[in-house]
């Protein structure tokens, strides 16, 4: 799998697009998630999680290590 090569150590979860998204709590500046909504099955957005992964998060880690 592209993600695991490209180490991605985090968990991943899959979903199918058949299921109501659960909004979840309101936006807080205490929150440390990221969510992706995507098919791996597109090309483009297999590259958007590679540049995030790669390029993006190096800058986010240092100052969100948790």
């Amino acid at each position: 799998m592209r993600l695991i090569e490209a180490g991605i150590d985090r968990p991943v979860h899959v979903l199918s697009n058949i299921h109501d998204p659960n909004p979840g709590p309101p936006w807080s500046p205490a929150r440390r998630d990221i969510l992706f909504v995507g098919s791996f099955c597109h090309p483009p957005n297999v590259d958007a999680v590679l540049f995030l992964v790669r390029d993006i998060w190096p800058l986010i880690h240092p100052r969100l290590p948790d």
